[in-house]
């Protein structure tokens, strides 16, 4: 898994690959096989990255994926789209916090605590 540069590859394309490098890391994190989860966590990254550069920041293609089956597609897709639709994704993620579904529901109070406390500021 080299890092990747997404340039060339059509949007679409991005969010399949976006969905499924997270179902994956849902899986391994299940497994605890932390080190394959951070390496799907830096392609996750990479792929928000290269929607948010291009014109006219194309993270909110990910908005349609906040009711995605999978937490942890829910949960990033939540992250990456505040700043796109700051609602629904607040929305997204306090019905995973409820949910307490590991480790996502905890992932998303830990974000909505510092998005109230102002110790994250959503790019």
């Amino acid at each position: 898994m080299k890092n990747r540069n997404y340039d060339s590859t059509e949007s679409s394309r991005l969010i399949e690959e976006f969905i499924d490098v997270l179902v994956k890391q849902e899986k391994v994190a299940a497994e605890d096989k932390i080190a394959l989860y951070n390496r799907y966590f830096a392609i996750k990254n990479a792929i928000v990255n290269e929607l948010k550069s291009r014109p006219g920041d194309e993270r909110r293609l990910l908005v349609p994926l906040l009711t995605h089956n999978s937490y942890a597609v829910r949960y990033f897709a939540a992250v990456a789209t505040l700043t796109i639709a700051p609602q629904e994704a607040i929305q997204t993620l306090e019905v995973l916090a409820y949910s307490l579904q590991y480790p996502y529901g905890y992932n998303a109070i830990s974000t909505l605590n510092s998005l109230k406390s102002g110790v994250f500021v959503p790019s």
